[in-house]
């Protein structure tokens, strides 16, 4: 019955993880299960396609909102609202990169884990950036601020 209520067990999902290793996505997977897995490939391939979509919209529309009230218009940060569509992009092909090794299991991948944990690197690493790029239009904008208050 706890596989049923709790079908992880209170493993951490592999899309949270900054990176993982064959063992650990296999380990992952025989602990929770068969029932376990077939939540896990509805998640990964139905629930968790939507978070990309959502976020990479977001944070395109507030650097976009940053970087606008921040520097002219010409300024080549202008262009850094597409960047959150490459965290989405890295994400998407994670979860289809975990739904084929879901789906494919017992037999192991190797290389395919490695594929999706590289794509999981990236997604971390390229939202770090994100997070870089918002700290930097939020300050600029702010000291932009400022700057036109004491005229």
């Amino acid at each position: 019955m706890e596989t049923l209520i709790n079908p992880l067990q209170n493993q951490v999902l592999l899309e949270l993880r900054f990176g993982y290793t064959s063992n650990q996505f296999y380990d992952l997977m025989t602990s929770i299960g068969g029932i376990g897995i077939t939540y896990y490939k509805v998640y990964v391939l139905f629930i968790d396609i939507l978070y990309p979509i959502i976020y990479c919209i977001s944070y395109s529309l507030l650097l976009s909102l940053f970087f606008r009230n921040s520097f002219s218009r010409n300024h080549y940060f202008q262009l850094f609202n597409v960047f959150p569509f490459l965290i989405g992009f890295a994400d998407v092909f994670e979860n289809i990169s975990i739904g084929y090794l879901l789906f494919a299991f017992p037999a192991q991948n190797l290389f395919m884990v490695k594929l999706a944990s590289s794509f999981s690197l990236l997604k971390w690493g390229f939202t770090m950036y994100n997070i870089l790029l918002m700290l930097t239009g939020l300050f600029a904008w702010g000291f932009r601020t400022l700057l036109k208050a004491r005229k």
